[in-house]
This record gives structure tokens, sequence and C-alpha cells, in this order.
């Protein structure tokens, strides 16, 4: 199953299924830039490709939805996102 966006009401519910189905569930590929981030992550609105939002948040709602692993171009934020969690 491919789900492109992450305001997915029923995000958890995907999860869910997929590990009923003894699915392992990885999101591909999270970047911090706006452009890549859905618009209740993004920085204050710009045309500067460079600018990054919020994808920390972005990371730890796919993991507390479940998923079992993801892929991020910028590994400093994925750890960030996961020490996060660990708190």
């Amino acid at each position: 199953m491919f789900v492109q966006s992450f305001e997915v009401s029923n995000l958890k519910e995907i999860v869910t299924n997929a590990h009923a189905l003894g699915l392992a569930l990885h999101i591909w590929t999270l970047r911090p830039e706006n452009n890549f981030l859905p618009a209740s992550l993004k920085a204050a609105l710009t045309t500067d490709p460079t600018v990054r939002g919020d994808s920390i948040t972005e990371i730890q709602t796919f993991l507390k939805a479940g998923v079992d692993g993801f892929f991020t171009d910028d590994p400093a934020v994925g750890r960030a996102a996961v020490n996060g969690l660990k708190k």
C-alpha cells in the first residue's frame, strides 16, 4: 500500500492492518525541507527550498503510530526524533 499524505486520519489503522497481515511497515524518504512536509509542519512560508520545517514531529507521528522503521535524508533529524520519544 502506498500512502502519500502524512495527514491521514487513519494512520494507526493502516499500521495495525499491515501488522495483522504480518507485514512490516517502513516509511521513506522523510526530508526536513518545507517542500517535502505537509502544510501543518512547514516553517514560515517562503520560496527558499532549503528552509526546514518540523520533520521531527512528522517522524515521531509515524513512530507513535507503530511503523517499524523509516528512511531519512538527514540522519541527525531522524536520531533527534527517536531520542525525543525515549524521554
